[in-house]
């Protein structure tokens, strides 16, 4: 009985481990990134500094990131350190928009104390990274 059921056991694991397959069909999805950079002079403000903006000319984003796929936004405001954005540095808050071709950066006191924001002095690295995504109807 005991060597029946270990016979039994023992064919149960083996027809469930080879029932599992390497998923060989998964495909990583792509990514593209591109790196600009925002010099001082740049930025502009249409509300006398509450707000700073800059747009970016990315054709590269297409109608189908605009649909589907992933866009990612990292600065680099010093040596070395690409921080992702939105987020809150020094109490500015950095964020982006996009549409089809056009990219938009702005920065902004955190707090919307409707206060002047601090215009950058320096050069922002902008890179920007577009990932290939399958769409979940």
């Amino acid at each position: 009985m005991r060597k029946t059921l270990l016979v039994l056991m023992t064919l149960t694991t083996l027809v469930g481990f080879s029932a599992c397959s390497d998923d060989d069909d998964y495909l990583a999805p792509t990514s593209h990134s591109f790196v600009f950079s925002i010099e001082p002079s740049e930025w502009k403000s249409n509300d006398g500094g509450k707000v700073w903006y800059v747009d970016l000319d990315v054709p590269e984003i297409t109608q189908y990131y605009y649909d589907q796929g992933g866009v990612d936004v990292h600065l680099g405001r010093v040596d070395d350190v690409y921080e992702p954005i939105p987020a809150t540095l020094d109490g500015v808050a950095y964020r982006f928009d996009y549409r089809i071709g056009l990219m938009t950066i702005d920065i902004q006191w955190a707090d919307a104390a409707n206060q002047v924001a601090p215009k950058p002095t320096n050069t922002i690295w902008v890179k920007v990274i577009l990932t290939d995504t399958d769409s979940i109807q």
